[in-house]
């Protein structure tokens, strides 16, 4: 079976999304963290790997337009997740910003507490923006959801898209994105968090600073300068990486 790259890279970033969202709203205050049963340390282990695979999803993908510019070949993926207009330009603007802000977070000390505290409220805030966007996504291509009653052929190869396995993983995404999406109304709009949800959000966050990177990445590791300096050089690539997307775009238009 053939799987079209733009297909693989459409439907891992959604993976991606999905995981770092459910793992991000568990961790921005008490009235959240029962989405993990307040293991902070686990939210935290898991959000920062999932970042590394955001990352590099996104540079992948803008490496390949780039790449398809630099040929004379305008890209026209039917599964692009990045695009000149509407929600591809909607989804670029807001993973390159929730890259940066996240960035800043991860290699955050004592050192500019007002830059990291501002990160911190772009990223949260983003997040609620881009789960709404991902929420109308999901309405205008509602169809994926239908159930086929059996997989059909297109061009002599299976459509992926009509397979039941493949169906049932779309339902399960889905289900996970608006699971975070009634978690966070739930959160918000309900009671204020209890003496009892603050101290288990605190003892969490307390062990996440002993036993996962949130800690280690707050520290000076003399012994592991890589910690502290990819923060710096992520955020110089991405901004590389946005002015070039941005020429690529401007120059797709004028073709």
């Amino acid at each position: 079976m053939n799987i079209r790259f733009d297909f693989a890279i459409h439907w891992l970033f959604a993976v991606v999304f999905a995981i770092l969202t459910i793992s991000g709203v568990a961790m921005i205050g008490a009235g959240f963290g029962w989405l993990l049963q307040y293991d902070i340390a686990l939210a935290d282990y898991v959000h920062r790997i999932a970042a590394v695979f955001f990352v590099v999803l996104t540079l992948i993908y803008i490496g390949s337009e780039v790449m398809n510019d630099l040929r004379g070949n305008i890209s026209r993926h039917r599964w692009g997740i990045f695009k000149p207009k509407k929600y591809g330009l909607f989804t670029l603007t807001t993973s390159v910003m929730l890259i940066l802000s996240g960035a800043i977070i991860w290699g955050s000390d004592d050192t500019n507490s007002a830059a990291v505290a501002f990160a911190m409220f772009v990223h949260e805030k983003l997040t609620y923006v881009a789960l709404a966007g991902v929420i109308w996504h999901i309405y205008q291509k509602a169809h994926a959801l239908i159930w086929p009653r059996f997989p059909k052929e297109e061009g002599g190869a299976t459509n992926l898209m009509l397979e039941p396995g493949f169906k049932l993983f779309i339902w399960v995404l889905v289900t996970a994105y608006f699971f975070s999406a009634a978690a966070i109304i739930i959160s918000a709009a309900g009671p204020p968090p209890g003496n009892i949800q603050v101290r288990k959000f605190m003892a969490g966050m307390d062990q996440a600073m002993d036993s996962s990177l949130m800690g280690l990445a707050g520290k000076d590791m003399g012994v592991n300068p890589v910690i502290k300096l990819t923060p710096l050089v992520l955020v110089e690539t991405l901004l590389a990486a946005m002015a070039t997307s941005i020429l690529v775009m401007w120059r797709r238009g004028n073709k």
